[in-house]
């Protein structure tokens, strides 16, 4: 009985035994020494962890973001087993931790947790930034933090991916409002962007950090008008704003305003042509268009910049154009014929070949205007008398 009896208790302790030996390695394996730390405008995060060699190659890290009140179940990043550290995007608060992954199978009890704050004083920060993306430049304007001190020194840095671009134009204006520019962008519209303004200061600045689409801050080039005329009929035809990328036609909403005697706006989608009929001949008609993206294309739905004002009245106007571009040109051909034969006629002297020289008759009397009154005789003498023959 006795021998039975412990027996039942050696095999109650062994499931507890092995329990505990369990916790205690996942307790060897949890990661250490957690550490967050801002580097370049981001946040290194790096952990100590004694994994015994036999295991490592079965071990790997993953690490996990807070979302409000609860964990993503999500991993942000998956690290190998041999490296201890990862960086992570710039954020003003973050909770993070770090499991550790054995043989793919994770574990609460293989985890750490660790939290960042930016320390920065509050009201410090850069406030209301406003950026305008244009073909491949970019303008921001940002205002001072309400209680930044006087010698706050504003630094405006785009990160995109790996790559981080800083602004190197900036002026401050009287109302200490910062403008800065961004020239030969190179950025990819369609994918999430970060900008990060860093202050420097005698105090603790805080971070400004906002996400945006690059695609959604566009200001779209005006559409260029092809054609917008009839007597009787408007016919306006236009070509959609010029992109960096390929938009389809279908992406763009277009406003025409045409002025008469009264102001009137069309609203055209996915179409770069309107019809309409013209109020009337005799008054002057004005006509402007602007564009804007389709929030379905994920494109800027603000409107872009007007197209310069054009008249109506196109084909008057182009024909009076074409008959004096005419007559300039066909001016312009007479005077250069005429400067070449010009030339041709000095090179190859054709002027003393079509008109030669006259000569002129042979003077028997050259002398006779030097023979004065007394020596008139003897200049008469001298003048060969031609001899007649054949007068009898």
């Amino acid at each position: 009985m006795d021998t039975k009896l412990c027996a039942f208790l050696v095999w109650m302790t062994v499931p507890f035994y092995l329990i505990s030996a369990y916790e205690e390695y996942f307790y060897l394996l949890r990661p250490k020494n957690l550490t967050v730390t801002m580097v370049n405008r981001t946040l290194l995060l790096s952990w100590n962890c004694n994994i015994p060699k036999e295991i490592l190659s079965n071990t790997s890290f993953k690490i996990f973001e807070k979302d409000y009140e609860s964990w993503n179940k999500e991993s942000l990043y998956k690290v190998d087993s041999n490296i201890r550290q990862q960086n992570l995007p710039l954020q003003l608060e973050a909770d993070l931790k770090v499991m550790t992954v054995l043989n793919g199978r994770e574990n609460d009890n293989m985890s750490e947790v660790i939290s960042f704050k930016d320390q920065g004083l509050n009201g410090t920060k850069a406030e209301n930034l406003s950026c305008k993306l244009q073909n491949i430049t970019m303008s921001c304007t940002w205002a001072f933090g309400k209680n930044a001190p006087e010698d706050t020194v504003y630094s405006l840095y785009l990160q995109q991916d790996d790559e981080e671009i800083k602004c190197q134009n900036s002026a401050i204006n009287k109302n200490r409002r910062v403008e800065c520019i961004f020239q030969n962008l190179k950025i990819k519209y369609f994918e999430d962007a970060r900008f990060i303004i860093e202050g420097t200061s005698k105090e603790k600045i805080q971070l400004f950090i906002d996400i945006f689409s690059p695609a959604k801050a566009e200001l779209f080039n005006p559409p260029l008008i092809t054609n917008y005329s009839t007597q009787t009929i408007i016919d306006l035809k236009w070509r959609q704003p010029y992109t960096v990328y390929n938009a389809a036609k279908t992406c763009f909403e277009y406003e025409i305003q045409i002025n008469t005697t009264k102001l009137k706006s069309y609203t055209v989608n996915g179409w770069n042509e309107l019809n309409i009929s013209r109020p009337s001949s005799k008054e002057k008609c004005l006509i402007n268009i602007r564009a804007r993206g389709i929030d379905s294309c994920t494109m800027s739905t603000q409107w872009g910049q007007w197209s310069n004002t054009v008249s109506c009245d196109k084909d008057v106007e182009e024909s009076m154009v074409t008959e004096v571009m005419l007559f300039s040109f066909v001016a312009t051909g007479i005077i250069a014929v005429m400067v070449i034969l010009l030339l041709l006629c000095i090179r190859f002297k054709i002027l003393s070949i079509l008109f030669p020289s006259i000569p002129q008759p042979k003077q028997k009397f050259r002398n006779i205007d030097h023979c004065g009154s007394n020596q008139m005789c003897k200049c008469i003498e001298r003048i060969e008398i031609p001899i007649m023959h054949g007068i009898e």
